[in-house]
């Protein structure tokens, strides 16, 4: 006589063998079925000459290599394998399938705007490799200094434009001169190209832009009220006003300013939230979770950190302020850039934004 527990073992067992069974005779099934005929397209040979990422089945030699439209790309390869469950399995399981680059010279490879083809150990690739002789600014004027440093669009001082034009194409992001010089902290001795006029953000950070010239209603019934108790007629006017002064101007709340305004009496929009300033004066904010081009931005350091907050704390970069200002309901703004108790005009000083 078994146990209970001795039943229930030979039971699970008996299960497990079943499933197995089943498994081999569905695998031995899909086997003798072939699932795709002629050969396939790859891209993206790895290191062990193996590829792992399928563009197209049932293709020829000749569709992939030479007339497809991926015939014109360094990392195309192909093989005459038929795809079956069990070579797909081992495809996983080996790290890719065998496969034969279609290129082994750069001819008729057409790379990427900013990158040319080079062959290297016999294989094909394409490089980043920047004109520099044909630099420009922002605003499109073509200047006859192209030795550095400058000041890129993404806050990083550059030793030369020729290392931002090969930062951008290597991390394929769009970054262009803001300005001639190493990447400042005051609009002090800072010389925009151009027509363009130095405005500080909300971190006090300078940027070359263009003030607009376009004419803006002078009434829509759409008036906000400034940070600094100024009503605007209109968005436009506000930020015109701001381009004008050179300093960033943040909306307090839709609506002229009131006398005694307070979150009390103050409507704010769908997904923000009313916090005090320091003056007791009430403010709309976006809280809530963590906007996904804040985390990003951080991640890359396009938000430059550290900021001195005018609580007189240090934060890692406008995004940290601004979360630790909604939990404890204080509207807090860019003191200066830096951490408190420090003053600097460069921000090439600072680790995150050191010459490259």
């Amino acid at each position: 006589m078994f146990t209970a527990r001795q039943q229930i073992r030979m039971v699970r067992r008996t299960q497990i063998l079943r499933s197995h069974i089943m498994f081999a005779l569905i695998l031995g099934l899909l086997s003798e079925t072939h699932w795709v005929l002629g050969g396939n397209c790859w891209l993206n040979v790895n290191k062990n000459g193996r590829c792992t990422a399928l563009v197209k089945t049932g293709s020829t030699k000749e569709d992939c290599c030479n007339s497809g439209p991926l015939a014109a790309t360094a990392s195309v390869a192909w093989n005459e394998d038929e795809l079956t469950p069990s070579y797909l399995f081992y495809m996983h399981v080996q790290g890719g399938v065998g496969c034969t680059r279609c290129k082994d010279s750069c001819d008729g490879i057409k790379c990427q705007e900013n990158q040319k083809c080079v062959v290297r150990n016999g294989v094909p690739k394409c490089i980043c490799s920047p004109n520099c002789s044909s630099l420009r600014l922002q605003n499109g004027t073509k200047k006859g200094r192209v030795r550095g440093p400058v000041c890129g669009s993404d806050g990083r001082t550059y030793k030369t434009p020729c290392r931002l034009l090969k930062r951008s194409c290597r991390r394929r992001v769009a970054i262009s001169i803001s300005y001639y010089g190493s990447c400042r902290m005051t609009c002090s001795k800072l010389t925009c190209p151009g027509k363009k006029q130095c405005l500080l953000d909300q971190n006090s950070i300078p940027h070359c832009v263009n003030c607009t010239t376009r004419h803006c209603p002078v009434a829509n019934g759409k008036s906000v009220c400034g940070v600094n108790g100024v009503t605007y007629p209109n968005v436009c006017q506000l930020r015109q006003t701001a381009c004008q002064k050179g300093k960033a101007i943040q909306v307090a709340y839709k609506g002229p300013c009131k006398k005694r305004a307070s979150c009390a009496n103050v409507k704010c929009s769908d997904g923000q939230s009313c916090l005090v300033d320091r003056a007791d004066k009430p403010r709309c904010v976006t809280c809530g979770p963590r906007p996904k081009w804040c985390r990003a931005s951080k991640r890359d350091g396009s938000i430059k950190g550290p900021i001195c907050a005018t609580n007189g704390k240090t934060y890692g970069n406008w995004c940290d302020m601004v979360e630790d200002s909604c939990s404890s309901g204080i509207a807090l703004d860019t003191n200066h850039f830096g951490k408190c108790g420090t003053s600097t005009t460069t921000m090439s000083t600072f680790s995150n934004n050191t010459l490259y």
